[in-house]
């Protein structure tokens, strides 16, 4: 009853008046409640940091949290699945990538680098719920041939396609112990978790 209550799933009227104050109070001071997953908790609107804050920033940190923003509106992954379809997976590991690329010197670079490589592995591994190669026939997954087709047609110049590409042939010609070698190479380098 509380997380729906927190989380709006009962008309504003029939709010009790502590919630509804509670939870106006929160919005205007920049905060919202979340649930992933089966938690509830108090999370940063970012909206409210754009309103306020964007103006005071340098242009690469505003390009910066405007993406947080954007991304924060659309979660990626609950519950070891992919939420997000491959073409935004692979947009989003590009626009990192690239983000990464063109600001060397970014305060925040570790951060950012968190994200590229946080999305760099769930565009090569998958997840649990979410397998690059079905157990079931030991096929390559449809939504990640269409993330690969998608970033060999794209983005072929970026280094994650350069990464995709081998591993990709390997699935493909259905050499999937050498594709799981290759992942193990990843892994050592770091490309990967």
């Amino acid at each position: 009853m509380t997380d729906s209550l927190l989380m709006g799933n009962i008309k504003p009227d029939r709010l009790p008046a502590t919630v509804a104050n509670y939870l106006s109070k929160l919005k205007r001071n920049g905060f919202e409640i979340i649930t992933e997953e089966g938690d509830t908790y108090v999370g940063q609107e970012r909206d409210f940091i754009a309103k306020w804050f964007y103006d005071y920033v340098s242009p690469v940190m505003k390009e910066y949290l405007m993406q947080l923003n954007k991304e924060n509106k659309q979660v990626y992954i609950e519950d070891n699945s992919i939420l997000i379809s491959a073409t935004d997976l692979v947009d989003r590991t590009i626009w990192w990538e690239q983000f990464i690329k063109n600001n060397p010197n970014f305060i925040s670079i570790d951060e950012a680098t968190i994200n590229k490589n946080s999305y760099l592995q769930l565009l090569l591994e998958g997840t649990e719920n979410s397998y690059v190669v079905n157990v079931d026939n030991n096929k390559l997954s449809d939504y990640f041939k269409n993330a690969y087709n998608y970033i060999n047609d794209k983005y072929p110049s970026s280094d994650a396609a350069k990464l995709v590409a081998p591993y990709y042939a390997l699935l493909k010609e259905g050499k999937k112990l050498k594709a799981d070698s290759l992942m193990n190479v990843y892994r050592k380098q770091g490309i990967t978790g």
